[in-house]
């Protein structure tokens, strides 16, 4: 039972997954001492744009092909490329 649970979750075996839901954790532990007015604004941003990234890992590792999105590999990075560019500047 163990093998199928492994072959239905291969995103679960991922460091980076585990670490992304780790983050959430602690995002949203942070995310309780803003104050009440930003709870449908900035903290439910970045709730969503947090909880993303770890849900795109486990879509893209169910896959059986990558052909999907082989034509946005190259922009996407590029934008990788310039993201940690402007953190370094920062």
């Amino acid at each position: 039972m163990e093998n199928l649970k492994n072959i239905l979750k291969p995103h679960k075996k991922l460091k980076i997954w585990g670490k992304c839901i780790n983050f959430i954790a602690l995002l949203y532990k942070k995310l309780e001492k803003f104050p009440p007015e930003e709870i449908y604004g900035l903290t439910s941003q970045m709730k969503r744009s947090a909880i993303s990234v770890p849900s795109n890992i486990a879509e893209g590792a169910a896959r059986n092909s990558r052909k999907d999105y082989q034509e946005l590999i190259d922009p996407l990075n590029e934008i990788g490329r310039m993201l940690t560019g402007l953190l370094k500047s920062l």
